[in-house]
């Protein structure tokens, strides 16, 4: 799951609400994971928490270099 982001979101200069809605649909197209399955990794590794605000909203907040930053962190865990 976490790699099939880091690259749907290592094609972006940045996250705009509608790029990570379409990258959100290629990963989970990619992994063929959907919901709670696919989400909970991704806030986990995103925010450090399972539940908080939406992710769309953090993501686009932090950028997509931080969110690629902390993807790439937890892979190596």
């Amino acid at each position: 799951i976490l790699e099939a982001v880091s690259v749907a979101f290592g094609k972006m200069d940045e996250i705009t609400p509608e790029g990570y809605s379409d990258g959100v649909a290629n990963a989970m197209k990619e992994c063929g994971v959907s919901g709670k399955g696919f989400f909970m990794p991704l806030r986990a590794a995103i925010t450090g928490m399972t539940s908080g605000p939406e992710l769309c909203g953090v993501a686009t907040f932090i950028g997509v270099e931080k969110v690629n930053d902390r993807i790439a962190s937890a892979l190596k865990l």
